[in-house]
């Protein structure tokens, strides 16, 4: 169960840094239909570290979900990969907040919570 959660971790972190860089919104503002906005996109630097993190993050799930094949969610455990993977919200939400300063609110904390107390309940047995 240990290398479920290294990977979730992984995973999670990878999630979060491919989101957060792709969240400037100098980067993204604009029209991107252009082809030469679209290219200037694709081409920067933001871009291609955050699409080397989103491939990370794909074999990271595969990781997670080989993982707990060898625990007592191996019947389930694509369902649960999907479920545990959840967390990488929170990270995303942490990484947001520390590059771009954007905020929660309260409504949304409590959101976050809950995302914590629901994976929780579906890995504890």
């Amino acid at each position: 169960m240990w290398q479920a959660a290294l990977w979730t971790l992984v995973f999670s972190i990878a999630t979060a840094l491919s989101i957060a860089l792709l969240g400037d919104k100098r980067l993204i503002s604009g029209n991107l239909f252009s082809l030469r906005r679209f290219l200037e996109l694709a081409l920067g630097w933001q871009f291609i570290v955050a699409m080397g993190l989103a491939f990370v993050s794909r074999v990271t799930f595969i990781l997670i979900n080989n993982s707990l094949l060898t625990t007592q969610f191996r019947d389930n455990a694509t369902t649960i990969a999907a479920l545990v993977s959840a967390v990488s919200y929170l990270f995303v939400i942490a990484a947001n907040y520390l590059l771009w300063a954007q905020r929660l609110s309260l409504f949304q904390g409590v959101g976050a919570g809950l995302i914590l107390t629901g994976v929780f309940l579906i890995t504890w047995k």
